[in-house]
Formats: structure tokens, sequence, C-alpha cells
């Protein structure tokens, strides 16, 4: 794939109105594992719940995660919000609020993206915090490969970590809903124009080769708010109520998917997809085409594909990190890090350790060694 895509953007400038989608509930850890939760480093095998016909295997069987009742009574039925939205899939529906428009647990506009009781305002946003979350709402969390920097994808927009804890704003205020890294300072997103800023609302797909600091509309502006997208050699999928894939950035083919998908993860090139779901998490082999419920895996709320195509590291809604060495087929359960997750990111360095950054409800916390250590970057 060019580093940068041609083609002309779409034509349809559509405002809809959007309500969020990816709204997580604050589950307990009892909710989602039903009490049974494997020490570190214990290797999980299946799930109490199968799809039909679906056989285990000869995977070990030490203290599985049990998921009791059917696939729905995992998630509460009003949930609490972290930092993210549900928006209505294309027939109307939404997979998890049935009430009021809700974003961050507070009424909004349909045109004003995500709403915090600490939301910042433009000029407090553009500045710089030091030791501290720069918002509440973070969306995502990745590692530029220019430089190994942690970078914030949050609703006051873009934000680079730098050693000494101190965040600072890049680029213009977009409530980054979806984001993610393409190559060294070349970044995909989507989401809603902060004031000022001269973008369609919702943005649909944007690209940045700056690092962040400028972004250029792609495709389906004023039609598409991706709060889930990944980026691999194949091209780009994302979910804005419909699963959509481009080879080009331009382009694009509806896809089916038997759940909604709160994460998408897809491989370094991109033929398996990873997708974390209220029935758990979901893969697909074929770049997105199919779909089968991945039984030996917990029940991630997060997750993310290293660059080497075979680690992967995940967060369930306790707040346990997951790792996996062999490209999602087995899992090991790591520390808990005290509060449900936000956004994970991994990626493998020359000498084959895996770096995990995860962000949760309280903290941006980092493992250098693969997941067995966490050290806090970032605080409330």
């Amino acid at each position: 794939m060019p580093s940068r895509w041609l083609g002309r953007s779409s034509s349809l400038r559509r405002l809809r109105s959007r309500r969020c989608r990816r709204c997580w509930p604050s589950w307990t850890a009892d909710a989602a594992t039903g009490g049974a939760v494997p020490a570190a480093g214990q290797r999980h095998s299946s799930t109490a719940l199968r799809a039909p016909g679906h056989r285990a295997g000869a995977l070990p069987r030490r203290q599985p995660l049990r998921l009791e009742g059917p696939p729905h009574a995992r998630w509460p039925a009003s949930p609490s919000y972290i930092g993210s939205c549900v928006s209505p899939s294309r027939d109307g529906s939404r997979p998890w609020d049935r009430g009021s428009d809700f974003c961050g647990g507070r009424l909004r506009a349909a045109r004003r993206g995500c709403t915090s009781s600490s939301a910042q305002s433009e000029p407090e946003a553009a500045g710089a915090t030091v030791g501290m979350l720069p918002s509440s709402h973070i969306h995502g969390v990745a590692i530029d490969p220019a430089d190994g920097q942690l970078l914030l994808a949050t609703h006051d927009g873009l934000f680079e970590v730098g050693d000494d804890g101190e965040s600072t704003h890049i680029g213009p205020v977009i409530d980054l809903m979806g984001f993610a890294v393409r190559g060294p300072g070349h970044f995909l997103a989507s989401g809603h124009p902060g004031p000022d800023v001269d973008l369609p609302e919702p943005v649909g797909l944007i690209e940045s080769t700056d690092g962040g600091r400028t972004w250029e509309p792609r495709s389906r502006q004023g039609e598409s708010d991706f709060h889930a997208l990944t980026v691999s050699d194949a091209g780009v999928l994302g979910y804005d109520g419909s699963l959509v894939r481009s080879a080009d950035g331009d382009e694009w083919e509806q896809l089916l998917i038997p759940a909604a998908p709160a994460i998408l993860a897809a491989a370094p090139d991109g033929r398996t997809i990873l997708a974390t779901t209220e029935q758990g998490l979901l893969t697909s082999v074929d770049g997105g085409s199919s779909w089968v419920r991945n039984d030996g895996a917990p029940l991630l709320q997060v997750v993310d594909w290293a660059d080497d195509g075979l680690n992967v590291a995940g967060v369930d809604p306790s707040g346990s990190v997951w790792t996996s060495s062999d490209g999602a087929v087995t899992w090991q359960a790591g520390p808990r890090l005290g509060s449900p997750p936000q956004a994970v990111a991994a990626t493998s360095s020359a000498g084959g350790s895996l770096r995990i950054a995860v962000v949760t409800t309280t903290a941006l916390m980092e493992s250098h060694d693969g997941g067995l250590t966490f050290d806090v970057v970032l605080g409330e």
C-alpha cells in the first residue's frame, strides 16, 4: 500500500444524527468472569459458553473463566460509561444503550461527539499536563514507530507522552473516537471536529502524515464515525454501525459480523482480525469476511496485536492483563491493574520483548517485560 493514498473522497456530506457507540460497562470481576480468574502466568483454555458444534480440542483446562448464563447476561442492562460512546447501527438500533442519547454518561447534542463532566476547552487542551491523564475520555493509546513515544487519542485530540511524564497536545482539537497507526508518524483516525476545526461532522476517515500535527480528509466525510478502526498491510477495517473494509482508504465494501465490535485489531498482514464484543472475542482469518467465536480466549474489553504478528495483548473488564504468544490461540493471565481498561497498545522490540501500554480509568501504565510487571506513567 502506498504511504499516502490517492483518490477521490466520498461526495456524501450528509450530516447524520450520530450517537456514541463504544460505551463499555464498568463490569466487576465477578460479572465478567464468574469469580474464577486464573492466577498470573496461568493458561486460560476455554469458556463455559461455546458455539454450537464447537470442539475444544486438547487445550489445557486449568481454572478457565466461567461465563454464567447467556452471553447478554454478562453486560449490565444499564451500563455506566467509561469515556467511550454508542452509536446506532444503520437500521437505527443500538447494541447496548436502549435509552436516551448518552455519551460519557451525560446527555449530549448529536453533533457534539463525546461530552465529559471534566471536558477541557480548546485552550486548556492545547497546553501540557505533567504526571496526570490529559483527558477523562481516552479512546486509544498507541506507540509511534518513528520514535517509540506513547500517544493518547482522546476526546480533546492527540497527546504525546514524554519521558518526563509530560503529555503535550498535538494538532487540532478533534474527538478521536477511532485511531490507528499506519507507520512512523502516519496515522488514521475518525470522530468529531472540535470548535473552529474545518472538517465535516462526522469527520469520516482522516489521515495525518506529520505525526498528528495536521489532518487531511480521506473518505466518508459527513458519513462515518468509526469508533473501531484498525489498519494493516491489507488496508483499513472500521465499524460505524456497519463493518466496512477498504484496500486504499477510498473505495469501501460492507461486510458482516455477528456482534457489534468495540475494538478491532488486525495482524500486520491483515489476514487475522480480532474483535472484542459482548459475546466474547471474535476471530477472522480472512480479513473480516467471516468470523468465529474464539472460545479459547478470555472475555476481553480491549486488545491489540504486536507488530511481530504473533504476540497479542488484551485486558479484561476487571483490569486483568492477558497475553498470547501464538496469535491468540492460547492465553496467559497477567497482573490486575486495579481498574477497568480504556485502551491497550502492544509492540515487539528487535530483541523480541513485548512492550504493552494500557490506559485504565485511572492511569496510563506500561510494561517492558511482556506484561509481567507494569509501571505507572500517568495517573489521574
